[in-house]
Parts: C-alpha cells; sequence; structure tokens
C-alpha cells in the first residue's frame, strides 16, 4: 500500500517532500523529508519533527510520538493509534499510504525503517 498507483518509488515520494505523517489525535508530525535544512523535516535534527527533545518528534524516545511505550508511536510494537502517513500526489491529491508502525499486527502497517531509510544517514542517532 505504500507506493500509490502512479508513484515511481518510496525514494521518489520522500525526495518530493510530500509525503508526510499525522497522529490520528490530529497532531502533524512533519514532513518525511531527506531535506535536513527543511523545518518541516524528519531529517532536520534541529527542527520541531526532526529533535530527538521535541514533543512533537517521533524521534523524541520519552516522548508521546516516540516512546517505545506508547500507543502513539511508530517505535511501539503494541501501538494502537500510530501515526498515518500520506502523499500529496502532484494533482493536489492527498492519499492515505498506511500506518508508521512496528506493529506489524495492525492492517496497513508500514514499518518506519522501510521510510527512515531514505530520510536519515546510517550513522544517526535517532536510528533504532
Amino acid at each position: 500500500m505504500l507506493a500509490p498507483l502512479g508513484a515511481e518509488s518510496v525514494q521518489d515520494m520522500v525526495n518530493s517532500g510530500r509525503m508526510f505523517i499525522v497522529s490520528p489525535d490530529g497532531t502533524y508530525l512533519g514532513v518525511v523529508s531527506n531535506n535536513s535544512i527543511d523545518s518541516n523535516s524528519l531529517a532536520n535534527t534541529i527542527g520541531t519533527y526532526g529533535s530527538e527533545i521535541s514533543s512533537k518528534s517521533i524521534f523524541n524516545k520519552i516522548g508521546t510520538y516516540g516512546s517505545d511505550i506508547s500507543p502513539k508511536s511508530p517505535f511501539n510494537s503494541m501501538a494502537s493509534e500510530p501515526p498515518l502517513i500520506y502523499y500529496k500526489d502532484l494533482s493536489g491529491d492527498t492519499l492515505y499510504l498506511g500506518k508508521l508502525t512496528v506493529n506489524d499486527m495492525l492492517k496497513d502497517a508500514v514499518n518506519p525503517r522501510v521510510i527512515l531509510i531514505y530520510v536519515l544517514e546510517p550513522d544517526d542517532s535517532r536510528w533504532r
């Protein structure tokens, strides 16, 4: 489900800067992009969504959206409300891609590593 009809690849979607994640509670959690200077990008280590200390970052290991024990974290193997992944296509339509989660018991689960491999450098401390 990750690559919608017509998308060249996951890497192309990440490179486009049009993939983003939102918590089911409505909290915007950033752009899935490898652009480290974009303030909305997960790749920006000092930005709201890429920082390890921001309350709105999936990389905050003690936060609501990044903790291994939070039901809203993509890194909780028992998550019940993980972030949702969307992609804005070239026509402006927003497509649902799946749930960003290591919980493979959930329908539409997309392991975060499948996407983050295109966002994070191999030696990045935010890898899990």
